[in-house]
């Protein structure tokens, strides 16, 4: 099913050259998302509660700079799991500020207004994820990092893929095909 339903305004922020037109549009399933980040807030509930017994533990203190020093150190880890308690909003958040975008010359996503463009030559194999929600993750590039992690980009948490799936693929044999005729040329 195409998802072109989107208003107008969440597509404009891709900024479509002359000859493009937009293939299928969607958005993520932000409660997908949102529960991604929840092992994040579980872990800020733990550092809170670590936070909150060295500031009680200050309480007994006789010293009035121990008890500076360990109240201070109990707000710093207070402060970092409360951070971390609203990963599971800040991903929510995000989602819904997020689209994705197909058009016949490219991928496109865009994430808070900063739009990322893969051409087809970046569309590699399409690798696509389903979860019992319902969503779909279709990942069609990876990355090497320095620190030797690889880095998969995509579109995450798509409820209706079929049409993107199929327009993916057809992107990546393109290139493949793209690819066999390069190097046929440069043969002797």
């Amino acid at each position: 099913m195409n998802q072109l339903s989107l208003p107008q305004t969440e597509l404009a922020v891709f900024e479509l050259q002359p000859e493009e037109q937009i293939l299928w549009a969607g958005k993520p399933n932000a409660l997908r998302m949102a529960k991604g980040g929840m092992p994040f807030a579980v872990l800020g509930l733990i550092v809170a509660a670590i936070g909150v017994f060295i500031g009680m533990s200050a309480l007994g203190l006789h010293s009035a700079s121990s008890a500076t020093a360990l109240t201070l150190c109990g707000l710093v880890f207070l402060l970092c799991g409360i951070l971390m308690i609203a990963a599971p909003f800040y991903c929510w958040k995000s989602a819904k500020s997020t689209v994705y975008a197909i058009t016949n010359l490219r991928a496109l996503t865009s994430m808070a207004g900063k739009v990322t463009a893969y051409a087809i030559q970046d569309i590699g194999p399409v690798v696509r994820e389903d979860y019992p929600d319902g969503t779909t993750d279709l990942l069609f590039l990876s990355r090497n990092l320095a620190s030797g992690r690889e880095r998969r980009d995509g579109f995450y948490a798509v409820e209706n893929y079929e049409t993107a799936d199929q327009l993916l693929r057809q992107m990546a044999e393109k290139r493949h095909f793209d690819l066999l005729k390069e190097l046929d040329i440069e043969r002797p």
